[in-house]
């Protein structure tokens, strides 16, 4: 399997890496935590926080890649993964492959820009044509527009809302697939070694796997498509979380669900942990809604339909009763 180092960097930074590719650069990380150190560092230096516009510091970038290449050679062990897996070893690198991984660096990426969160903020972003992105945490997108198209890459999740422009296609590139849009509201969500799936709100989107252009589905308004990382299985259907939007909108709806899922949900849009002091608890059903409450508040009512006590914890909150 000959992977370029400037090829896979490149892509596993734009979120445009294969599976094999991916699990390429898996392996080479799991070797070593050297391996795992000087890779965050190149991703610094990729995803500037102090600008969108990316400008490599070439110097660093040098010493940083001269690391890399002297010290944890870019090339993996042969070893199973699992039965049906096998992988082989790659490459090496040279001194004037280090000069190309830049070079390729500065002229691919000039006219890209990126926006990025960290795991404890969400932001709002206007792009250049006039559509917003609420980007969660943890996320990141880069961009480029150009007269004819709008081609973007996202790892993480966000919720888009697209200007129309017939001559302007809007086209979204995650770990695994490809949404494209003219005018239309979705979220999307797509992680490393995770699922790719989008969702859609308002309007129409195709949605393809990169690795099979047959795979395909057009979705309308409250339909969302996943497509599996582990089986590779494209799956249709209609809006299963009535949440999905929660963390953009605030509003919570819960209908005859599981506490343990309420905590769960809780948890992920508040990012605070919340506990249950024992299992049967977890089955008592709540049907309520909330709209951009506190969580203070939202707990106070669930305490009050159990008839539980709620107990404030190092790291959240626990609830205490007998259940239902």
């Amino acid at each position: 399997m000959a992977i370029k180092p400037k090829d896979l960097l490149f892509k596993y930074f734009s979120n445009n890496c294969t599976k094999e590719e991916l699990r390429f650069l898996e392996q080479w990380i799991e070797q070593s935590p050297e391996n795992q150190v000087e890779l965050e560092k190149l991703e610094k230096i990729w995803f500037s926080q102090e600008s969108f516009n990316f400008e490599p510091d070439i110097d660093n970038a040098w010493n940083v890649i001269n690391r890399v290449i002297s010290h944890n050679p870019l090339t993996i062990t042969h070893r199973s993964i699992s039965p049906t897996i096998r992988w082989i070893s790659g490459i090496a690198a040279s001194v004037a492959l280090i000069a190309a991984v830049w070079f390729y660096f500065l002229d691919t990426t000039s006219d890209w820009q990126y926006v990025s969160t960290n795991n404890d903020q969400r932001i709002e972003y206007n792009l250049p044509d006039g559509s917003k992105v609420w980007l969660k945490e943890d996320s990141k997108l880069g961009f480029n527009f150009s007269d004819k198209e709008r081609e973007l890459n996202l790892s993480g999740e966000g919720f888009f809302d697209v200007e129309i422009n017939v001559n302007r296609p809007f086209t979204i590139t995650l770990q695994n697939s490809q949404i494209q849009v003219l005018g239309t509201s979705f979220y999307a969500s797509s992680a490393i070694n995770g699922n790719d799936q989008v969702s859609v709100m308002s309007g129409t989107v195709s949605f393809t796997d990169l690795d099979d252009d047959d795979k395909r589905v057009v979705l309308e308004a409250g339909n969302e498509a996943i497509l599996e990382f582990t089986s590779n299985n494209m799956i249709r259907q209609t809006i299963s979380d009535p949440n999905i939007m929660a963390w953009q909108t605030g509003i919570l709806v819960f209908n005859k669900t599981p506490l343990r899922t309420v905590c769960k949900e809780l948890t992920d849009f508040y990012q605070v942990d919340i506990s249950l002091e024992n299992n049967s608890m977890g089955n008592c059903l709540i049907t309520s809604k909330f709209d951009n409450q506190s969580l203070e508040e939202v707990l106070g009512i669930i305490k009050k339909l159990l008839s539980a006590e709620l107990i404030r914890t190092e790291n959240g909150y626990l609830l205490k009763g007998q259940g239902c």
